[in-house]
């Protein structure tokens, strides 16, 4: 099955048949972070009535710009951020669109931070009684050697601004008796090291949590 995405038509890499699962039990065989329910109620950014979307504003703080490259000096990883907002921006139109701004003014904030148990963090805090975001963050973690690299670092910001939109770890069950195995989607950038943007699973999944369907 392959989709039209960003003018471009792009093939699932993975069998189908495998069957996708959420890496937290709770809500299994849903590769968002979400049932509609009110044990897990969806976590995304509001959007207009009529369907089309919002927007949010991102700010990009000053440390973004000297991340540490492993071999000893530093990166300005600034213009990988404004690559992944706008790879999402073309994922679809239920989706809230992200402009760049001053980083005061910012609905999600992108810094760094000193922490050397995560490479990276997304989170966003909810709206009182609608599980709507009111403003999100990433944090780029000093203590990683992956910021020398474009590949790996819009992965990671790929993975984590999906983690802001809404989806959860995807992982695969290949049958085999053992549960959950892990190992990434390679259709999804929650589950793969360096994608060039949301996958084709991304872009279903993001699709079901701002429609507002679950299958």
């Amino acid at each position: 099955m392959g989709i039209l995405y960003a003018g471009n038509w792009r093939w699932a890499e993975t069998p189908r048949a495998v069957a996708w699962v959420q890496y937290t039990s709770n809500f299994a065989k849903y590769p968002y972070a979400c049932t509609h329910s009110q044990t897990w109620p969806c976590e995304r950014w509001p959007t207009l009535a009529n369907g089309l979307s919002v927007t949010r504003h991102y700010g990009i703080a000053s440390g973004v710009t000297q991340m540490p490259t492993g071999t000893g000096g530093t990166r300005d990883v600034s213009g990988d951020v404004r690559f992944m907002f706008n790879q999402f921006n073309d994922v679809a139109a239920s989706n809230p669109f992200f402009y760049e701004t001053t980083y005061s003014a910012a609905d999600v904030k992108v810094f760094s931070f000193v922490d050397c148990t995560a490479v990276a963090r997304a989170w966003g805090r909810h709206s009182d009684g609608d599980h709507y975001y009111d403003w999100g963050e990433v944090k780029l973690s000093t203590c990683s050697n992956l910021w020398g690299s474009s590949d790996a670092t819009r992965g990671t910001l790929c993975h984590e601004i999906d983690h802001l939109m809404g989806l959860n770890h995807v992982w695969w069950d290949d049958n085999d008796g053992n549960g959950i195995d892990n190992v990434g989607s390679k259709a999804t950038c929650i589950g793969m090291g360096s994608p060039s943007g949301p996958r084709i699973d991304d872009v279903s999944a993001l699709d079901a949590v701002y429609s507002g369907v679950v299958p």
